[in-house]
């Protein structure tokens, strides 16, 4: 492996580890109804519309495994192997944890209007930070199912309320990992208030309508 290669892999693993930070201290904000902001300029833009019932979904998925793991699975006949029980319970567990943090960053980390770009997120991760002087457009829409011809934000069966036309030369990151995807100029996003969003979004930068 050359060694661009383990650094890519590196910074891989780090914003791994960073997200998985992030979700525990979404927890923190939320039990302390507060939300993460980088500066007193940004306006919070929520989108967590939807997210408890997924989250819901998840956690009941991740609770039925773990109870089934347990109590269900005849570790016994397992013999000198019955050990793995515990790192099998231990892993649903932290599922069932991780669904928790999930659920909390959709709320603690919302899109930001800041002073000089709006920074688009899902859960902990930035997707996609755009100078406002990059924003060429932005009207209020309603899309029950992703355009195959935009960039996405949003979570699954949510709808889509917003669309922004961008400069080309932006670049989405990937949810996960943090790396830089192709220059995208057309963006489809939820949001909980589409008017009062569009309202910030145009106050803020040059946006006029996409047609």
């Amino acid at each position: 492996m050359t060694r661009g290669r383990v650094a890519a892999v590196g910074s891989v693993v780090l914003e791994l580890l960073a997200g998985e930070v992030r979700l525990l201290r979404a927890v923190w904000l939320v039990a302390r109804r507060r939300v993460h902001v980088r500066s007193g300029d940004d306006v919070p833009l929520p989108y967590a519309r939807g997210g408890a019932v997924l989250a819901l979904v998840l956690a009941g998925v991740s609770l039925v495994e773990l109870v089934a793991v347990h109590l269900l699975v005849p570790w016994e006949r397992f013999g000198s192997l019955a050990g793995v029980r515990w790192v099998v319970l231990g892993v649903s567990a932290y599922t069932l944890l991780w669904v928790l943090g999930w659920w909390a960053a959709l709320h603690a980390y919302p899109h930001l209007a800041g002073a000089d770009s709006l920074v688009l997120r899902q859960g902990p991760w930035t997707v996609l930070e755009v100078p406002w002087a990059h924003l060429a457009g932005a009207e209020r829409v309603q899309r029950l199912t992703p355009p195959e011809d935009r960039h996405t934000i949003g979570l699954p069966g949510q709808g889509l309320d917003l669309d922004l036309a961008l400069d080309p030369s932006a670049r989405p990151r990937r949810a996960v990992t943090g790396r830089e995807g192709p220059p995208v100029d057309a963006v489809s996003l939820a949001v909980d208030d589409p008017r009062h969003a569009l309202e910030v979004i145009r106050s803020r930068g040059p946006a006029r309508p996409v047609r």
